[in-house]
């Protein structure tokens, strides 16, 4: 519907800290990463796009499941492998998935063994285990990039999407796929708690059915926003500045894809004064990116600052994990030499 005023719409819970799957909060190890992050970025990114949330090693997080979770989670990982094998898909580790990430999907779905591998199945590791570095391209043309300090009466996290700066006739779908699956994991790690809700709002101002459109590239947007090949999900979409040509030609295929409960979180804005309906407080409706005529924050700014911050945060990652393992192995080295 077109001009849906928000009345079903609620106020969400603020969530601070870190919850990982296991429930953790925020740890003094996040807390020196986050230090170590402003003193190489400065404390605008860190404030931006934090906070860092990191989770135990997969072995101490398996060690506190459940012994029928556990049990679960076995039968969920041997299943997927066995869809490998048979679909000669594990020749390379960019075709894998981690363990960590087989393990979100058995907890989203609760350790349902046919709808954990169905999820498993359909996610592409090589969106999932990718980084900011080969995106920096694409994170820098301001397609899209999350609206720190934007929160909607749903909710608690707000991605900014503008299609039409892909030229996707030209662009591959796996470029669109990938930018937009990389930045909405970027914003579930923040927290890594999957009680906050996502928004993503759609400026569609320059799009062009003919020049922009491809079936391909919105039906596996559209896996991705229902998590049918995500490990998440998108609560809400506020399509803005949308044209007749969008409504009545794109969305009408679109939609025929989408289940009945998406398509009922989808609204069309009459205009980008409408957002303030939306947005709690409404006047967040300032820490929107220039590109609407309300709002006063720099895309530049918002996309370098992300870049930035995510490309940082990962070296310091792979840094740690390596100071880590050398740790693990004099330690063990050590311990055979008295055994």
């Amino acid at each position: 519907m077109r001009g849906d005023t928000p009345t079903s719409l609620h106020k969400p819970r603020s969530h601070h800290g870190c919850r990982g799957n296991s429930g953790n909060h925020s740890s003094s190890a996040d807390r020196t990463l986050e230090m170590q992050l402003t003193e190489m970025v400065g404390k605008g990114p860190v404030r931006r796009f934090g906070p860092v949330c990191q989770t135990p090693p997969i072995a101490k997080r398996l060690e506190r499941l459940i012994v029928e979770h556990l049990d679960a989670y076995v039968k969920i990982k041997s299943a997927y492998e066995d869809h490998l094998v048979s679909r000669k898909k594990t020749s390379s580790r960019s075709n894998v998935l981690p363990d960590d990430m087989i393990l979100r999907a058995a907890v989203v779905h609760h350790f349902k063994e046919r709808k954990a591998v169905e999820l498993l199945r359909r996610m592409e590791a090589r969106y999932w285990t990718q980084t900011a570095k080969p995106l920096e391209k694409d994170l820098k043309s301001h397609v899209c990039v999350p609206l720190p300090h934007v929160h909607t009466r749903a909710c608690t996290d707000v991605i900014y999407f503008c299609p039409a700066r892909f030229a996707t006739k030209e662009r591959s779908t796996s470029v669109v796929v990938s930018l937009l699956t990389y930045v909405m994991n970027a914003v579930y790690e923040r927290y890594r708690d999957r009680r906050r809700k996502l928004c993503l709002i759609v400026n569609l101002a320059g799009w062009d059915y003919e020049q922009h459109f491809r079936l391909d590239c919105w039906l596996h947007l559209m896996d991705l926003w229902q998590g049918r090949s995500a490990p998440m999900k998108v609560s809400q979409v506020l399509m803005m500045n949308t044209t007749d040509d969008f409504h009545d030609r794109a969305w009408k295929t679109i939609k025929s894809i989408c289940n009945s409960t998406f398509v009922q979180r989808v609204r069309f804005l009459p205009n980008e004064e409408a957002l303030e309906d939306y947005l709690t407080p409404s006047h967040c409706v300032e820490q929107l990116p220039s590109d609407f005529s309300v709002g006063h924050v720099s895309m530049s700014g918002l996309a370098r600052d992300f870049l930035a911050f995510r490309v940082t945060l990962e070296r310091l990652r792979k840094m740690n994990e390596s100071v880590g393992q050398s740790k693990f192995v004099h330690t063990t080295s050590s311990g055979d030499s008295h055994a």
